[in-house]
């Protein structure tokens, strides 16, 4: 390859080396129209700030016609600023990177130099830009950022650009993905000089870009134009339910990326913390990455805190690419207590990495998801005597809970509610939109098992993914199984059993205040005795029962809903 050629390949792989979001000349270029142009393309690009100067100018330039009749350049050289001081530091750096350097530099300019030893093959770096593997240009455009963040002055106050005439100029913040320099032409160096980024993600590596030539490019390589070299660090939290019953498992999923980190960073970081609700418990050997099972050396779960730290090896393997973080875990139980609408369990996520080199130190960005919020809601059992005065004769019994099937038979277990010997009952935690087989397991001292079966119904609390935290609304149903017309319009369902019944029969469409003032007052009355001979055989209306229920010693099983407690006067009255 003959010297102009060796130039015109050497200042493509500076193309590839730079990284630019809105940059312009010297401040002696000012005073000039631009005459050139560079363009930077990237994600990442958006929101960012940079600083430019022109370090080179061209000279020398030959051209030629293509193949395809358009004309090109073939070769120049490149001439460094006029500025001795600059000119000696640049070739005292360059001797310093490259131990062979000093016996061919003397007397010769150093950034030509530069371009007719430091040449660079085809390949492409993690941004897709080519002729960017060479290492000696990537140190020198490091050692340039560095002295550019200096604020260190010599003897006579100035800082290294200062004393070496070199003024940059800032620009930005960038309003897209691309974003055109109007530059004159020339070599220039530009960095990255963000502070607070619109979107998370690491700051662009330094870099050392020419600009087009008379509006043409080289033989082989565009000239002005280059993909940004950094990377958006985005992260998300999902879930596959927004509502869960006490114990259930959910299924959540974190999405990431972890940024490119070429050997300019030493020691870079990344971490997921995720924060949730304390008795969320977190089934670490669920922990999925990318879909395979994960072997990450650093997963703890502590104090509702799940952290996930990558080592070294691991940011070496899965940089530059998407990271998926799945795991499971199991929703806490005997949340509800006391009469509320609703409990609500919280996550949040972070990812904390390196986000920039910056010259001599590595800084740290964050970027945190939204929060993710999985909504239960309360189902109040209360079991009293009929018999006694005002209802008020508590009783402790066991009641299973049982999701239904998509036909609407009894499906998986969910829990259980155990009542106290008080008006409190027992509580237990639902997933909404959602029919429950509620059924007596465990009978009071002195009750018989053989009347279980008559103490159960169906109950369905109605609530919308987007409104999670307005008053649900309760359904019940009697029967064995829930028809398919309740399973699709739960609102149309009764209560039709001899042995479960409103405490009144406010169910009757013909009432509708009765009705009404039943959907807010949610108590229900379940027929029992102490034996099963005494309870009745055939179906009938709860007042009926009610009066066989004094005669026979019958005992009642009251369901409340929390937030909505049962009017005793009305159980009373059923009595």
């Amino acid at each position: 390859m003959n010297h102009r050629k060796w130039a015109a390949a050497a200042v493509a792989a500076a193309v590839g080396l730079g990284l630019l979001g809105t940059a312009l000349p010297a401040s002696a270029d000012n005073e000039q129209e631009p005459t050139a142009a560079i363009i930077i393309n990237g994600e990442s690009v958006a929101g960012r700030t940079f600083s430019a100067v022109r370090i080179a100018t061209y000279d020398n330039v030959t051209t030629k016609t293509d193949g395809d009749g358009s004309t090109v350049v073939s070769g120049f050289d490149l001439i460094t600023i006029e500025n001795t001081a600059f000119q000696d530091a640049l070739t005292a750096e360059i001797q310093e990177i490259d131990d062979d350097a000093e016996a061919s530099m003397d007397g010769l300019d150093p950034l030509d130099w530069v371009a007719k030893q430091w040449t660079a093959t085809q390949e492409k770096d993690p941004w897709q830009n080519t002729y960017a593997d060479n290492s000696n240009v990537r140190e020198l455009a490091n050692w340039l950022e560095t002295k550019a963040n200096s604020t260190a002055a010599d003897t006579n106050g100035m800082t290294p650009f200062q004393s070496w005439g070199l003024s940059p100029t800032q620009y930005g913040p960038a309003e897209g993905t691309s974003i055109t320099l109007n530059v004159n032409e020339g070599l220039y160096f530009v960095w990255d000089t963000t502070t607070s980024a619109s979107d998370p993600g690491t700051n662009s590596l330094a870099m050392i870009v020419g600009t087009t030539i008379d509006d043409l490019n080289l033989e082989s390589e565009t000239l002005g134009q280059i993909n940004v070299k950094g990377d958006l660090v985005p992260i998300t939290k999902t879930s596959d339910v927004w509502t869960a019953a006490d114990g259930a498992a959910v299924t959540f999923t974190i999405t990431t990326r972890v940024p490119n980190y070429p050997d300019t960073y030493t020691s870079p970081q990344f971490q997921i913390t995720d924060e949730h609700s304390e008795d969320l418990a977190v089934t670490l050997g669920s922990l999925t990455v990318n879909g395979i099972p994960s072997t990450l050396a650093n997963v703890k779960d502590e104090d509702g805190t799940l952290t996930i730290k990558l080592t070294d090896t691991e940011i070496d393997s899965l940089q530059g690419e998407p990271l998926v973080i799945t795991y499971s875990a199991k929703m806490p139980t005997g949340t509800f207590t006391s009469e509320t609408s609703n409990s609500a369990v919280t996550n949040n996520a972070t990812v904390t990495f390196t986000n920039a080199w910056n010259g001599s130190k590595e800084s740290v960005g964050t970027a945190t998801a939204a929060p993710v919020t999985i909504y239960s809601y309360p189902l109040n059992v209360i079991k009293t005597d009929l018999l006694s005065p005002g209802g008020e004769n508590y009783l402790k019994a066991t009641f299973a809970v049982s999701a239904s099937t998509s036909d609407g038979k009894k499906g998986e277990p969910v829990g259980t509610v155990t009542t106290d010997e008080s008006s409190t009952g027992g509580f237990i935690g639902l997933a909404a939109n959602t029919w429950y087989l509620v059924e007596e397991s465990d009978a009071p001292d002195d009750y018989t098992d053989a009347n279980l079966d008559v103490a159960k119904f169906w109950v369905y609390i109605k609530a919308e993914e987007g409104n999670p935290t307005s008053t649900p609304a309760y359904y019940f149903y009697g029967g064995s199984e829930v028809p398919d017309d309740f399973l699709t319009n739960p609102g149309n369902a009764k209560i039709e059993s001899a042995y479960v019944n409103p405490s009144v029969n406010f169910w009757d469409d013909t009432v509708e205040d009765v009705k009404k003032d039943a959907i807010d007052n949610m108590s229900v009355l379940v027929l029992n005795a102490k034996s099963r001979s005494d309870m009745p055989s055939t179906g009938g209306r709860i007042l009926l029962w009610a009066g066989i229920a004094a005669a026979l010693g019958l005992g009642a099983v009251g369901f409340g809903i929390a937030g909505v407690r049962r009017s005793r006067n009305k159980a009373a009255q059923a009595a």
